[in-house]
């Protein structure tokens, strides 16, 4: 017996006009907050940045995270590690007064969007393979590069619509989680061939489990990252 959500088409159907909507809105980051934040740490004197090409700290700020996180990182990583390492950022166009903070302080920085110029192409048979998917059981078992990615895909899916389960009898869920399993990998190996990683010897992220934060999470470990 197979276990259902109550997620319909007219579910589904809403959810991606809202998803469209937020594309088209402006930062969600509060200038004045933002900058009264900014005003505070800079009295504390403490952001002492020094340049190294060998040791490179990768401090992932994506959507929604709050600006004075990136100083927290940063004030961390100068108490805890050497003081020769320096960082790179990961951030999203939509982050406009983070990327504003980072251009400041004359830090590198990555804009997620940018990496995806680069293409990449699913082998044939691995189509195949994730078409073939119809079932929890069958999912569930899917791995790929030695990750459990079926599961991964899976969890992400029960978040985001805030269900248990994903409905294999409907159609559309099954389309939509084989399609989000696709376009993981895709990213998830343009992310791992890019320029991201390089010179990076240690790893900060907010999230581990949930998409975007997965694909970095997944290629710290097979680098061997910390």
């Amino acid at each position: 017996m197979s276990i259902k959500n109550n997620l319909n088409i007219f579910y589904f159907l809403f959810f991606y006009i809202k998803k469209i909507k937020k594309i088209f809105l402006k930062s969600t980051q509060d200038p004045i907050k933002n900058h009264q934040i900014y005003k505070e740490l800079k009295k504390l004197k403490i952001i002492k940045i020094k340049k190294s090409k060998k040791k490179i700290i990768l401090l992932i700020c994506l959507d929604n995270i709050e600006t004075y996180f990136l100083f927290i990182w940063i004030i961390v990583c100068s108490s805890l590690f050497n003081k020769n390492y320096t960082y790179k950022i990961l951030t999203v166009k939509k982050n406009i007064f983070l990327n504003k903070i980072i251009t400041h302080l004359k830090l590198d920085f990555i804009i997620f969007e940018n990496i995806f110029v680069k293409k990449y192409q699913l082998n044939i048979n691995l189509i195949k393979k994730i078409n073939s998917l119809k079932s929890f059981d069958q999912f569930s078992k899917f791995t790929y590069d030695g990750f459990d990615l079926g599961l991964m895909i899976i969890s992400n899916f029960c978040r985001i619509h805030r269900v248990a389960v994903v409905n294999f009898d409907s159609l559309i869920q099954r389309k939509i989680i084989n399609a989000t399993l696709k376009d993981f990998i895709i990213k998830y190996e343009i992310i791992k061939k890019s320029n991201t990683f390089l010179g990076v010897k240690k790893v900060f992220l907010f999230e581990k489990n949930l998409i975007p934060h997965l694909y970095f999470f997944l290629t710290s470990i097979k680098k061997k990252l910390n």
